[in-house]
């Protein structure tokens, strides 16, 4: 019981870190760094964008709160997709928090998906 209590803890640790290294990478980089060239291989084979193509560029732009330039670039990943991930996450952190302030077993809709 208890080794699954520090497993789950440290998988917490190792989440938060991963949101905000992601967030705080692409808050930094600005999104011209992201356009231009293109590491999609059905994009450079075909010469067609992919269903994922402007996914980093999108992410990018909606970390920089320019919703029209991440709609331009992937209007899928913005309306839908992104929401979702982002509802997700945020319940992840709200879920860890109550966890550890209110010393409440929780668990949130990530944990319920990966059955941790």
């Amino acid at each position: 019981m208890k080794n699954i209590k520090l497993l789950k803890l440290i998988l917490r640790i190792i989440r938060i870190i991963i949101y905000l290294a992601l967030f705080i990478t692409f808050a930094i980089i600005p999104t011209t760094e992201f356009i231009g060239h293109s590491i999609c291989l059905i994009k450079i084979l075909t010469g067609y964008d992919c269903p994922t193509c402007g996914v980093t560029r999108a992410f990018s732009s909606l970390m920089h709160l320019k919703f029209i330039d991440a709609y331009h670039f992937n209007p899928a990943f913005t309306l839908v997709i992104f929401p979702i991930v982002l509802f997700i996450i945020i319940n992840d952190i709200i879920n860890m928090l109550i966890e550890w302030i209110a010393r409440k077993e929780t668990c949130s809709y990530l944990e319920h998906l990966f059955v941790i």
